[in-house]
């Protein structure tokens, strides 16, 4: 496998959708449900995963301004290809 990363130039302005902290399916067996720096996946009743900071609204991050790495690059993540 090799590591790509994005262009330091391409950039991402958050569009309040929630995406970055909802799943529509559950965690896998053996994946961590630790999103960063401690913020939990939680399940939900659907069978998917919301990250425990989602406002009840579904799109608002209750952390925004201190939120992980994880949730800041997304969806701009580093991406594995073979």
């Amino acid at each position: 496998m090799k590591l790509i990363f994005l262009h330091e130039t391409v950039t991402f302005s958050c569009q309040r959708c929630g995406e970055c902290c909802q799943r529509d399916t559950p965690i896998p067996p053996g994946m961590s449900d630790v999103v960063g720096d401690g913020v939990r996946w939680l399940p939900t009743p659907e069978g998917g995963a919301r990250c425990e900071k989602l406002g009840a609204d579904g799109v608002t991050c209750s952390i925004y301004e201190q939120r992980p790495l994880a949730c800041r690059i997304f969806p701009l993540a580093a991406m594995y290809v073979e």
